[in-house]
């Protein structure tokens, strides 16, 4: 009875927390030099992550690389992009991030990408916004 005056709601609380980042690490089993392979990871760890942004309906204005040597020092690089979730756009920054990163030719242990300064959206909202600028632009 007691309970009832005082209205106590016996469900869960559950915070609302927005996304800041989406991305992915791979610590290799032994360290590597085989730029074949790095790149190839990048590739597979981006395509993954692009998946999962699509998946959310939201789109990314910023990307890092980040890069842990068999000394265990860390490097990261970032840029900012047009907002984009379209995998040859996010391959062709990470690849290009990846070469200026990569410039020890070191032994790798860790391979890492990830997007932020995420937003809500999809590719193909963004394509129709940009079709839409180029068709007024030509027709002043």
């Amino acid at each position: 009875m007691e309970k009832g005056k005082r209205s106590v709601d016996e469900t869960p609380i559950v915070p609302y927390h927005e996304q800041k980042s989406i991305g992915t690490e791979n610590t290799f089993e032994s360290d590597t030099i085989d730029i074949n392979f790095l790149h190839k990871e990048l590739v597979r760890m981006t395509e993954k992550i692009a998946f999962e942004l699509r998946d959310t309906n939201k789109l990314t204005g910023c990307i890092t690389v980040k890069l842990r040597y068999s000394d265990f020092q860390t490097e990261t690089i970032q840029a900012t992009i047009p907002y984009t979730a379209a995998d040859h756009v996010l391959l062709a920054k990470a690849k290009e991030l990846f070469t200026k990163l990569y410039k020890r030719r070191q032994l790798v242990r860790l391979i890492g990408v990830r997007f932020s300064h995420l937003v809500p959206g999809n590719y193909q909202i963004l394509y129709l916004m940009i079709q839409r600028k180029r068709l007024a632009f030509t027709r002043r």
